[in-house]
Protein backbone atom coordinates (compact mmCIF):
# COMPACT_ATOMS: atom_id res chain seq x y z
CA UNK A 1 0.00 0.00 0.00
CA UNK A 2 1.43 3.33 -1.08
CA UNK A 3 2.20 5.88 1.62
CA UNK A 4 0.10 9.03 1.61
CA UNK A 5 1.90 12.32 1.22
CA UNK A 6 1.36 15.02 3.83
CA UNK A 7 -0.50 17.26 1.37
CA UNK A 8 -2.66 14.59 -0.21
CA UNK A 9 -6.35 14.84 0.68
CA UNK A 10 -7.43 12.22 3.16
CA UNK A 11 -10.88 10.69 2.78
CA UNK A 12 -12.24 8.24 5.29
CA UNK A 13 -15.32 6.94 6.92
CA UNK A 14 -16.88 4.07 8.78
CA UNK A 15 -20.03 2.36 9.93
CA UNK A 16 -20.60 1.08 13.45
CA UNK A 17 -23.36 -1.08 14.90
CA UNK A 18 -23.85 -1.75 18.61
CA UNK A 19 -26.42 -4.25 19.93
CA UNK A 20 -27.91 -3.36 23.32
CA UNK A 21 -29.14 -6.50 25.09
CA UNK A 22 -31.47 -6.25 28.10
CA UNK A 23 -31.32 -2.48 28.13
CA UNK A 24 -31.62 -0.71 31.47
CA UNK A 25 -31.13 2.61 33.16
CA UNK A 26 -30.47 3.20 36.81
CA UNK A 27 -33.39 1.72 38.71
CA UNK A 28 -35.25 0.37 35.66
CA UNK A 29 -34.69 -2.82 33.64
CA UNK A 30 -36.66 -3.04 30.44
CA UNK A 31 -35.78 -6.59 29.46
CA UNK A 32 -35.87 -5.53 25.80
CA UNK A 33 -33.09 -5.26 23.27
CA UNK A 34 -31.99 -2.15 21.41
CA UNK A 35 -29.36 -0.99 18.91
CA UNK A 36 -27.18 1.94 17.98
CA UNK A 37 -26.19 2.46 14.33
CA UNK A 38 -23.68 5.16 13.39
CA UNK A 39 -22.11 6.23 10.08
CA UNK A 40 -19.28 8.72 9.70
CA UNK A 41 -17.36 10.24 6.78
CA UNK A 42 -14.59 12.80 6.87
CA UNK A 43 -12.32 14.71 4.49
CA UNK A 44 -9.06 16.33 5.58
CA UNK A 45 -6.53 18.41 3.67
CA UNK A 46 -3.28 20.08 4.70
CA UNK A 47 -1.98 22.89 2.47
CA UNK A 48 1.61 23.97 1.98
CA UNK A 49 0.88 27.23 3.85
CA UNK A 50 0.15 25.17 6.94
CA UNK A 51 -3.64 25.47 6.65
CA UNK A 52 -5.58 22.43 7.82
CA UNK A 53 -9.13 22.01 6.49
CA UNK A 54 -11.32 19.23 7.86
CA UNK A 55 -14.96 18.29 7.27
CA UNK A 56 -16.57 15.61 9.45
CA UNK A 57 -20.16 14.40 9.04
CA UNK A 58 -21.94 11.72 11.02
CA UNK A 59 -25.37 10.20 11.59
CA UNK A 60 -26.31 8.16 14.65
CA UNK A 61 -29.57 6.28 15.14
CA UNK A 62 -30.33 4.90 18.60
CA UNK A 63 -33.18 2.67 19.82
CA UNK A 64 -33.03 2.16 23.60
CA UNK A 65 -36.23 0.67 25.19
CA UNK A 66 -34.97 1.47 28.70
CA UNK A 67 -35.49 5.16 28.01
CA UNK A 68 -39.27 4.63 28.10
CA UNK A 69 -39.09 5.00 31.88
CA UNK A 70 -39.34 8.69 32.55
CA UNK A 71 -38.37 9.60 28.98
CA UNK A 72 -40.68 9.05 25.99
CA UNK A 73 -37.88 9.58 23.45
CA UNK A 74 -36.59 6.06 23.18
CA UNK A 75 -35.86 6.48 19.48
CA UNK A 76 -33.42 9.24 18.45
CA UNK A 77 -31.66 10.13 15.23
CA UNK A 78 -28.75 12.65 15.28
CA UNK A 79 -26.91 14.34 12.44
CA UNK A 80 -23.73 16.33 13.02
CA UNK A 81 -21.57 18.18 10.48
CA UNK A 82 -18.36 19.89 11.55
CA UNK A 83 -16.18 22.18 9.40
CA UNK A 84 -12.84 23.14 10.89
CA UNK A 85 -10.14 25.46 9.54
CA UNK A 86 -6.82 25.82 11.36
CA UNK A 87 -4.28 28.41 10.24
CA UNK A 88 -0.90 29.06 11.90
CA UNK A 89 0.01 32.74 11.72
CA UNK A 90 3.62 32.70 12.95
CA UNK A 91 5.29 29.37 13.54
CA UNK A 92 4.62 26.74 10.87
CA UNK A 93 3.19 29.37 8.51
CA UNK A 94 4.51 28.76 4.97
CA UNK A 95 7.77 27.17 6.20
CA UNK A 96 6.41 24.16 8.04
CA UNK A 97 8.17 20.83 8.34
CA UNK A 98 6.07 19.02 5.75
CA UNK A 99 6.35 21.71 3.06
CA UNK A 100 10.07 22.21 3.60
CA UNK A 101 10.69 18.45 3.54
CA UNK A 102 8.82 18.24 0.24
CA UNK A 103 10.95 21.00 -1.29
CA UNK A 104 14.17 19.53 0.11
CA UNK A 105 13.28 16.09 -1.29
CA UNK A 106 12.73 17.58 -4.76
CA UNK A 107 16.07 19.39 -4.58
CA UNK A 108 17.78 16.22 -3.32
CA UNK A 109 16.38 14.33 -6.30
CA UNK A 110 17.89 16.92 -8.67
CA UNK A 111 21.21 16.67 -6.82
CA UNK A 112 21.23 12.89 -7.16
CA UNK A 113 20.49 13.21 -10.88
CA UNK A 114 23.42 15.60 -11.30
CA UNK A 115 25.69 13.30 -9.32
CA UNK A 116 24.56 10.35 -11.44
CA UNK A 117 25.43 12.22 -14.64
CA UNK A 118 28.84 13.08 -13.16
CA UNK A 119 29.43 9.43 -12.23
CA UNK A 120 28.45 8.32 -15.73
CA UNK A 121 30.79 10.93 -17.21
CA UNK A 122 33.64 9.60 -15.05
CA UNK A 123 33.00 6.06 -16.31
CA UNK A 124 32.76 7.24 -19.92
CA UNK A 125 36.05 9.12 -19.56
CA UNK A 126 37.83 6.03 -18.21
CA UNK A 127 36.40 3.95 -21.07
CA UNK A 128 37.51 6.45 -23.72
CA UNK A 129 40.99 6.65 -22.18
CA UNK A 130 41.30 2.88 -22.57
CA UNK A 131 39.95 3.09 -26.11
CA UNK A 132 42.55 5.63 -27.23
CA UNK A 133 45.26 3.55 -25.53
CA UNK A 134 44.03 0.60 -27.59
CA UNK A 135 44.15 2.67 -30.80
CA UNK A 136 47.69 3.80 -29.99
CA UNK A 137 48.83 0.25 -29.18
CA UNK A 138 47.40 -1.04 -32.44
CA UNK A 139 49.21 1.69 -34.41
CA UNK A 140 52.49 0.79 -32.69
CA UNK A 141 52.04 -2.81 -33.86
CA UNK A 142 51.54 -1.59 -37.44
CA UNK A 143 54.66 0.61 -37.20
CA UNK A 144 56.76 -2.31 -35.97
CA UNK A 145 55.37 -4.61 -38.66
CA UNK A 146 56.25 -2.05 -41.36
CA UNK A 147 59.73 -1.72 -39.88
CA UNK A 148 60.09 -5.51 -40.05
CA UNK A 149 59.33 -5.45 -43.77
CA UNK A 150 62.00 -2.80 -44.36
CA UNK A 151 64.60 -4.70 -42.31
CA UNK A 152 63.80 -7.97 -44.08
CA UNK A 153 64.19 -6.23 -47.43
CA UNK A 154 67.57 -4.84 -46.40
CA UNK A 155 68.69 -8.23 -45.11
CA UNK A 156 67.66 -9.95 -48.35
CA UNK A 157 69.54 -7.39 -50.42
CA UNK A 158 72.64 -7.79 -48.24
CA UNK A 159 72.50 -11.58 -48.53
CA UNK A 160 72.56 -11.24 -52.31
CA UNK A 161 75.57 -8.94 -52.06
CA UNK A 162 77.32 -11.41 -49.75
CA UNK A 163 76.55 -14.25 -52.18
CA UNK A 164 78.13 -12.20 -54.97
CA UNK A 165 81.13 -11.51 -52.72
CA UNK A 166 80.57 -7.80 -53.04
CA UNK A 167 80.33 -7.21 -49.23
CA UNK A 168 81.59 -9.15 -46.24
CA UNK A 169 79.30 -11.59 -44.43
CA UNK A 170 79.76 -9.60 -41.22
CA UNK A 171 77.50 -6.95 -42.72
CA UNK A 172 74.55 -9.21 -41.86
CA UNK A 173 75.24 -9.28 -38.13
CA UNK A 174 73.70 -5.92 -37.30
CA UNK A 175 70.75 -6.54 -39.60
CA UNK A 176 69.90 -9.85 -37.97
CA UNK A 177 70.26 -8.20 -34.57
CA UNK A 178 67.88 -5.41 -35.62
CA UNK A 179 65.39 -7.98 -36.95
CA UNK A 180 65.50 -9.87 -33.65
CA UNK A 181 65.01 -6.66 -31.69
CA UNK A 182 62.13 -5.60 -33.94
CA UNK A 183 60.44 -9.01 -33.57
CA UNK A 184 60.68 -8.61 -29.80
CA UNK A 185 59.08 -5.16 -30.07
CA UNK A 186 56.27 -6.60 -32.21
CA UNK A 187 55.48 -9.24 -29.57
CA UNK A 188 55.56 -6.63 -26.79
CA UNK A 189 53.29 -4.25 -28.73
CA UNK A 190 50.83 -7.06 -29.49
CA UNK A 191 50.70 -7.88 -25.79
CA UNK A 192 49.99 -4.22 -25.07
CA UNK A 193 47.09 -4.38 -27.55
CA UNK A 194 45.76 -7.44 -25.74
CA UNK A 195 46.07 -5.72 -22.35
CA UNK A 196 44.43 -2.51 -23.60
CA UNK A 197 41.59 -4.49 -25.17
CA UNK A 198 40.87 -6.38 -21.94
CA UNK A 199 41.02 -3.18 -19.90
CA UNK A 200 38.54 -1.64 -22.32
CA UNK A 201 36.19 -4.61 -21.90
CA UNK A 202 36.47 -4.23 -18.14
CA UNK A 203 35.60 -0.51 -18.30
CA UNK A 204 32.63 -1.37 -20.53
CA UNK A 205 31.32 -3.82 -17.92
CA UNK A 206 31.81 -7.00 -19.96
CA UNK A 207 31.61 -10.16 -17.86
CA UNK A 208 34.97 -11.69 -17.00
CA UNK A 209 34.08 -15.04 -18.60
CA UNK A 210 33.82 -13.27 -21.98
CA UNK A 211 37.36 -11.89 -21.97
CA UNK A 212 39.18 -13.33 -25.02
CA UNK A 213 42.56 -15.04 -24.91
CA UNK A 214 43.40 -13.94 -28.45
CA UNK A 215 43.23 -10.51 -30.04
CA UNK A 216 40.18 -10.33 -32.35
CA UNK A 217 40.00 -8.35 -35.56
CA UNK A 218 39.56 -4.74 -34.46
CA UNK A 219 37.88 -1.99 -36.46
CA UNK A 220 39.08 1.13 -34.67
CA UNK A 221 38.53 4.82 -35.34
CA UNK A 222 41.46 7.08 -35.98
CA UNK A 223 42.50 9.89 -33.67
CA UNK A 224 40.48 13.15 -33.84
CA UNK A 225 41.33 15.34 -36.77
CA UNK A 226 43.68 18.16 -35.89
CA UNK A 227 41.93 21.39 -36.96
CA UNK A 228 42.21 23.84 -34.05
CA UNK A 229 44.70 26.63 -33.52
CA UNK A 230 45.96 28.04 -30.23
CA UNK A 231 43.89 31.17 -30.60
CA UNK A 232 40.71 29.07 -30.78
CA UNK A 233 41.09 27.94 -27.17
CA UNK A 234 40.04 30.25 -24.36
CA UNK A 235 40.42 29.47 -20.66
CA UNK A 236 37.54 31.69 -19.53
CA UNK A 237 35.20 29.97 -21.97
CA UNK A 238 36.17 26.59 -20.53
CA UNK A 239 35.56 27.88 -16.99
CA UNK A 240 32.11 29.08 -18.03
CA UNK A 241 31.23 25.70 -19.55
CA UNK A 242 32.41 23.86 -16.43
CA UNK A 243 30.37 26.03 -14.04
CA UNK A 244 27.15 25.59 -16.05
CA UNK A 245 27.38 21.99 -17.26
CA UNK A 246 29.26 19.83 -14.77
CA UNK A 247 27.19 17.58 -12.56
CA UNK A 248 29.07 17.92 -9.28
CA UNK A 249 28.99 21.78 -9.13
CA UNK A 250 25.28 21.66 -9.90
CA UNK A 251 24.83 19.05 -7.16
CA UNK A 252 26.82 21.25 -4.76
CA UNK A 253 24.49 24.16 -5.55
CA UNK A 254 21.54 21.87 -4.84
CA UNK A 255 23.05 20.98 -1.45
CA UNK A 256 23.39 24.68 -0.59
CA UNK A 257 19.77 25.27 -1.57
CA UNK A 258 18.73 22.37 0.67
CA UNK A 259 20.50 23.88 3.69
CA UNK A 260 18.95 27.27 2.98
CA UNK A 261 15.44 25.83 3.08
CA UNK A 262 16.23 23.91 6.25
CA UNK A 263 17.59 27.12 7.74
CA UNK A 264 14.31 28.91 6.94
CA UNK A 265 12.42 26.19 8.79
CA UNK A 266 14.77 26.34 11.78
CA UNK A 267 14.49 30.14 11.91
CA UNK A 268 10.71 30.04 11.94
CA UNK A 269 10.61 27.41 14.68
CA UNK A 270 11.95 30.10 17.02
CA UNK A 271 8.70 32.05 16.68
CA UNK A 272 5.86 31.56 19.19
CA UNK A 273 2.72 29.65 18.23
CA UNK A 274 -0.10 31.91 17.08
CA UNK A 275 -2.92 29.83 15.59
CA UNK A 276 -6.33 30.79 14.26
CA UNK A 277 -9.22 28.28 14.46
CA UNK A 278 -12.49 28.82 12.60
CA UNK A 279 -15.26 26.27 13.00
CA UNK A 280 -18.82 25.57 11.92
CA UNK A 281 -21.07 22.93 13.53
CA UNK A 282 -24.39 21.67 12.21
CA UNK A 283 -26.60 19.68 14.60
CA UNK A 284 -30.04 18.24 14.00
CA UNK A 285 -32.16 15.50 15.62
CA UNK A 286 -35.36 13.53 15.21
CA UNK A 287 -37.26 11.42 17.79
CA UNK A 288 -39.74 8.58 17.99
CA UNK A 289 -41.50 7.64 14.77
CA UNK A 290 -39.94 10.44 12.74
CA UNK A 291 -36.48 9.06 13.50
CA UNK A 292 -37.07 5.66 11.93
CA UNK A 293 -35.51 6.44 8.49
CA UNK A 294 -31.75 6.43 8.95
CA UNK A 295 -31.21 9.80 7.26
CA UNK A 296 -34.31 11.46 8.71
CA UNK A 297 -32.35 13.88 10.87
CA UNK A 298 -30.48 15.25 7.85
CA UNK A 299 -33.70 16.40 6.15
CA UNK A 300 -34.93 18.96 8.64
CA UNK A 301 -34.37 22.68 8.11
CA UNK A 302 -34.64 23.58 11.78
CA UNK A 303 -31.09 22.61 12.65
CA UNK A 304 -28.81 24.14 15.20
CA UNK A 305 -25.77 25.94 13.76
CA UNK A 306 -22.72 26.95 15.76
CA UNK A 307 -19.90 29.27 14.60
CA UNK A 308 -16.59 29.37 16.43
CA UNK A 309 -13.51 31.59 16.18
CA UNK A 310 -10.53 30.90 18.38
CA UNK A 311 -7.05 32.42 18.59
CA UNK A 312 -4.33 30.64 20.58
CA UNK A 313 -0.95 32.10 21.53
CA UNK A 314 1.82 30.01 23.03
CA UNK A 315 5.21 31.50 23.92
CA UNK A 316 7.88 29.12 25.24
CA UNK A 317 9.81 30.41 28.24
CA UNK A 318 12.96 28.80 26.87
CA UNK A 319 13.52 27.65 23.31
CA UNK A 320 17.01 26.19 23.51
CA UNK A 321 16.32 23.38 21.06
CA UNK A 322 15.07 25.71 18.33
CA UNK A 323 18.04 28.09 18.73
CA UNK A 324 20.45 25.17 18.67
CA UNK A 325 18.81 23.80 15.52
CA UNK A 326 19.16 27.19 13.83
CA UNK A 327 22.87 27.38 14.70
CA UNK A 328 23.34 23.87 13.34
CA UNK A 329 21.63 24.76 10.07
CA UNK A 330 23.76 27.90 9.79
CA UNK A 331 26.90 25.81 10.18
CA UNK A 332 25.65 23.31 7.59
CA UNK A 333 25.01 26.12 5.11
CA UNK A 334 28.51 27.52 5.66
CA UNK A 335 30.00 24.05 5.28
CA UNK A 336 28.11 23.49 2.01
CA UNK A 337 29.38 26.83 0.68
CA UNK A 338 32.95 25.92 1.62
CA UNK A 339 32.61 22.57 -0.15
CA UNK A 340 31.31 24.32 -3.25
CA UNK A 341 34.20 26.81 -3.21
CA UNK A 342 36.71 24.00 -2.77
CA UNK A 343 35.11 22.09 -5.62
CA UNK A 344 35.26 25.12 -7.91
CA UNK A 345 38.92 25.70 -7.02
CA UNK A 346 39.69 22.08 -7.84
CA UNK A 347 37.80 22.33 -11.15
CA UNK A 348 39.60 25.54 -12.08
CA UNK A 349 42.94 23.89 -11.32
CA UNK A 350 42.11 20.82 -13.41
CA UNK A 351 40.74 22.87 -16.31
CA UNK A 352 43.82 25.12 -16.27
CA UNK A 353 46.16 22.12 -16.32
CA UNK A 354 44.25 20.46 -19.13
CA UNK A 355 44.06 23.73 -21.07
CA UNK A 356 47.82 24.19 -20.75
CA UNK A 357 48.38 20.60 -21.91
CA UNK A 358 46.08 21.20 -24.88
CA UNK A 359 48.03 24.25 -26.00
CA UNK A 360 51.35 22.41 -25.65
CA UNK A 361 50.02 19.34 -27.47
CA UNK A 362 49.21 21.53 -30.47
CA UNK A 363 52.93 22.31 -30.80
CA UNK A 364 53.94 18.72 -30.08
CA UNK A 365 51.67 17.40 -32.81
CA UNK A 366 53.10 19.91 -35.30
CA UNK A 367 56.74 19.09 -34.53
CA UNK A 368 56.07 15.35 -34.37
CA UNK A 369 54.65 15.50 -37.88
CA UNK A 370 57.62 17.55 -39.11
CA UNK A 371 60.03 15.09 -37.50
CA UNK A 372 58.38 12.16 -39.29
CA UNK A 373 58.51 13.98 -42.62
CA UNK A 374 62.23 14.77 -42.27
CA UNK A 375 63.17 11.25 -41.18
CA UNK A 376 61.18 9.76 -44.06
CA UNK A 377 63.08 12.01 -46.46
CA UNK A 378 66.42 11.20 -44.80
CA UNK A 379 65.78 7.45 -45.02
CA UNK A 380 64.70 7.71 -48.65
CA UNK A 381 67.82 9.71 -49.58
CA UNK A 382 70.14 7.36 -47.70
CA UNK A 383 68.61 4.31 -49.42
CA UNK A 384 69.18 5.99 -52.77
CA UNK A 385 72.83 6.71 -51.89
CA UNK A 386 73.28 3.12 -50.66
CA UNK A 387 71.95 1.73 -53.94
CA UNK A 388 74.37 3.99 -55.84
CA UNK A 389 77.22 2.65 -53.73
CA UNK A 390 77.93 5.84 -51.81
CA UNK A 391 75.92 5.25 -48.62
CA UNK A 392 76.40 3.05 -45.59
CA UNK A 393 74.14 0.22 -44.58
CA UNK A 394 74.66 1.10 -40.92
CA UNK A 395 73.35 4.63 -41.56
CA UNK A 396 70.32 3.21 -43.36
CA UNK A 397 69.52 0.94 -40.41
CA UNK A 398 70.05 3.82 -37.99
CA UNK A 399 67.70 6.11 -39.95
CA UNK A 400 65.10 3.37 -40.16
CA UNK A 401 65.25 2.87 -36.39
CA UNK A 402 64.96 6.60 -35.77
CA UNK A 403 61.97 6.83 -38.10
CA UNK A 404 60.28 3.96 -36.25
CA UNK A 405 60.83 5.65 -32.89
CA UNK A 406 59.61 8.97 -34.30
CA UNK A 407 56.44 7.38 -35.66
CA UNK A 408 55.82 5.74 -32.28
CA UNK A 409 56.33 9.08 -30.54
CA UNK A 410 53.89 10.71 -32.97
CA UNK A 411 51.29 8.09 -32.08
CA UNK A 412 51.89 8.73 -28.38
CA UNK A 413 51.38 12.48 -28.86
CA UNK A 414 48.21 11.89 -30.88
CA UNK A 415 46.89 9.58 -28.16
CA UNK A 416 47.63 12.24 -25.53
CA UNK A 417 45.82 14.78 -27.70
CA UNK A 418 42.74 12.53 -27.99
CA UNK A 419 42.73 11.75 -24.26
CA UNK A 420 43.16 15.41 -23.37
CA UNK A 421 40.15 16.25 -25.56
CA UNK A 422 38.16 13.69 -23.58
CA UNK A 423 39.48 15.19 -20.36
CA UNK A 424 38.43 18.70 -21.39
CA UNK A 425 34.98 17.43 -22.38
CA UNK A 426 34.72 15.78 -18.96
CA UNK A 427 36.02 18.76 -16.98
CA UNK A 428 33.63 21.17 -18.72
CA UNK A 429 30.63 18.87 -18.32
CA UNK A 430 30.29 18.38 -22.08
CA UNK A 431 31.13 14.67 -22.19
CA UNK A 432 27.74 13.48 -20.88
CA UNK A 433 24.84 15.91 -20.99
CA UNK A 434 21.14 15.57 -20.35
CA UNK A 435 18.84 16.61 -23.16
CA UNK A 436 16.85 19.72 -22.15
CA UNK A 437 13.38 18.40 -23.00
CA UNK A 438 13.78 14.69 -22.23
CA UNK A 439 15.45 12.26 -19.88
CA UNK A 440 17.87 11.03 -22.55
CA UNK A 441 21.62 11.58 -22.26
CA UNK A 442 23.95 12.77 -25.01
CA UNK A 443 27.56 11.55 -25.06
CA UNK A 444 30.27 13.42 -26.96
CA UNK A 445 33.36 11.24 -27.45
CA UNK A 446 35.68 13.47 -29.44
CA UNK A 447 33.78 16.53 -30.70
CA UNK A 448 35.89 19.35 -29.28
CA UNK A 449 34.42 22.08 -31.49
CA UNK A 450 31.93 23.01 -28.75
CA UNK A 451 34.88 23.76 -26.46
CA UNK A 452 36.34 26.35 -28.80
CA UNK A 453 35.70 30.03 -28.30
CA UNK A 454 33.05 31.28 -30.66
CA UNK A 455 34.34 33.97 -32.96
CA UNK A 456 32.10 36.99 -33.19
Amino acid sequence: MAARGPFDPKLGGGYKTSWLLDTQVFGFKSGDNGAIDAARVFVEKLTRLGTRIAVDAGIQKEHNPSLLFGNPYNRTNLTTVTLLLEQPLLRRFKYNEDSVNEIVNDIEYKALQNELIQTMATNVRSTLFQYWDLVASRKIVIINENAEKILEGLASATERLVAGERVAASELNEQFAELARNNKDIIASQQEVFSSYNRLLFEMGVARCKFPLEIPELQLDDFPTFKAEKCDWDLDHLFCLASHNRGNPLAAQNRIEETQWQLRLASQNIYPDLDLHVGYDFFNSQINQRSKPFFSSSESHLAQRNYTVEVNLSVPLTNIKAWGEKRRRLDEEAQSCLKENRLYENILSEVTTSYRAQVELLDQIYYAQKSVEWYEKALSDELLRYKEGHGSLFIVIDFENRLRLTLAEQVRVQAEWAKNIVDLLFLTGSLVQKEPCSSELRIETADYQQLLRRKE
